[in-house]
């Protein structure tokens, strides 16, 4: 799911605020963001999706290849260009 970096500082509250409730307590956390702005309720769904997808395959679990971490390093350069 591509952000942009002006939509991800709306979404980045929101998500550490999510990752902090318990799963069973999160849809009841969302219906009251839809209620008010039901684009981000949608934008933070796909990446609670995202993130228990992640989760659940144990990734951060797993030894990071050399080509894995220059793909991650270049990520991150690109993020900061476009931030700039």
């Amino acid at each position: 799911m591509p952000i942009s970096a002006d939509r991800w500082r709306t979404l980045s509250p929101y998500l550490d605020e999510a990752l902090e409730i318990f799963p069973r307590e999160r849809a009841a956390w969302l219906e009251a963001i839809f209620a008010r702005d039901a684009a981000l309720a949608v934008d933070l769904q796909k990446l609670l999706v995202e993130w228990d997808q992640i989760r659940r395959s144990h990734f951060l679990e797993q030894s990071v290849s050399l080509a894995t971490h220059t793909d991650l390093i270049t990520l991150l350069l690109l993020i900061q260009l476009d931030e700039q």
